[in-house]
């Protein structure tokens, strides 16, 4: 029995593993070096280490999209779809989330007692996914969890339709409907930003208000939605599209470099920001899925190493925030330099940790899944 899934697995889309790995990848470099940047001053050496966590949930936004919408294609022909779709969808979320829920709940008391007066009020608002709107309190990035998780439930309403206007009116008729979701979801966005008083990038009103809520983040959902259609209609095996996924490969890989580098994101913000960043974001990490989907990638996506880790992206997403605090206060006996200490203690404890949870819960509930369905 292999400790991992099968490698060779069937159907499986190797490089698509390998912008998994890039996101959680993106997300846990921007978060581990926080702790580092906050102790030691902001120093331009860092700038594209913070830019990368926001660009790295946005891609996993767009593999929900895409897989969802592969998924509901899948499905969609079966007695009890929506049966089959939600047992698929709770057994896939649900055991990992509420094991690692369970667990930072028992970190936080142990480092942080003081905090036990809200801790009823706050697991309330986990269980129910309600972080994107009330905010993630126990874990900060619990928040793109309560996002997916109303994007899975929407899915069933809104893909039936979708697909009918594609059977009815053509590829042009879902274009349009997908941008007029996507105006909608940037005017959400500046109306929050003007009704709460234009509020400064890294407050907490932002992220809570124009950042954060499901209703403000569907670009990126909507750009996977377009791509699994557009496969649909163009299948992967189409030579004529190498080319062309090649330079939309190139076009998005070389816009993030210059995002990644082009000054702190979330340094200030305006009302173009506002409406558009998710957008952009959105455009860029679906450039990339795009290229990886019909041109392959580079070679490295589909590399069993980046196979290795999309596995544990689940896993290390969940984990990786809450290790940060009990991290810092283990790198504290140390004589050698904090940092050096912090950043090998974290990273040891994120992979531990994430191995035991994919291997004791996720993994024997995926399997559980696929003989179920």
């Amino acid at each position: 029995m292999s400790f991992f899934m099968n490698y060779e697995q069937h159907g499986r889309i190797k490089a698509l593993d390998g912008i998994r790995a890039l996101a959680i990848i993106f997300v846990l470099l921007r978060h581990a070096l926080k702790p580092i940047v906050d102790s030691y001053g902001f120093h331009p050496f860092f700038t594209p280490f913070m830019n990368m966590g926001a660009f790295g949930v946005d891609l996993f936004f767009v593999l929900s999209g895409y897989f969802i919408t592969k998924s509901y294609l899948r499905l969609r022909e079966e007695d009890q779809f929506v049966k089959i779709y939600l047992y698929k969808r709770i057994l896939r979320i649900f055991p990992n989330y509420f094991a690692a829920l369970f667990g930072t709940i028992l970190i936080v008391y142990v480092t942080q007692p003081e905090r036990s007066v809200t801790f009823f009020q706050d697991f309330l608002v986990s269980a129910l996914f309600m972080q994107d709107y009330l905010g993630a309190r126990f874990n900060p990035v619990f928040w793109s969890l309560g996002v997916e998780e109303k994007f899975y439930l929407c899915a069933l309403l809104f893909l039936p339709y979708v697909f009918r206007q594609l059977e009815r009116r053509g590829m042009r008729s879902v274009v349009i409907l997908l941008g007029g979701v996507a105006v909608f979801s940037m005017v959400a966005r500046v109306v929050s930003y003007i009704y709460i008083g234009t509020p400064e990038a890294r407050s907490y009103e932002y992220f809570l208000y124009v950042r954060t809520p499901f209703h403000a983040c569907l670009e990126p959902f909507l750009v996977g939605i377009f791509i699994a259609v557009y496969e649909m209609k163009h299948k992967r095996s189409d030579q004529s599209l190498h080319g062309i996924a090649g330079v939309v490969l190139l076009m998005s890989c070389s816009a993030f470099l210059v995002y990644l580098f082009a000054g702190r994101w979330y340094s200030e913000v305006s009302y173009f920001s506002a409406a558009f960043s998710e957008t952009i974001f959105a455009l860029m990490a679906g450039g990339l899925v795009f290229g990886a989907l019909f041109n392959g990638g580079f070679r490295w996506f589909s590399s069993k190493p980046m196979y290795v880790v999309s596995v544990l992206s689940y896993s290390l997403y969940l984990v990786h925030m809450p290790l940060i605090y009990p991290s810092m206060q283990l790198s504290s006996y140390f004589s050698f330099h904090g940092s050096v200490s912090f950043l090998f203690i974290y990273l040891a404890l994120v992979i531990f940790t994430s191995l035991c949870l994919y291997y004791f819960v996720e993994k024997p509930f995926l399997k559980m899944k696929d003989r179920l369905f």
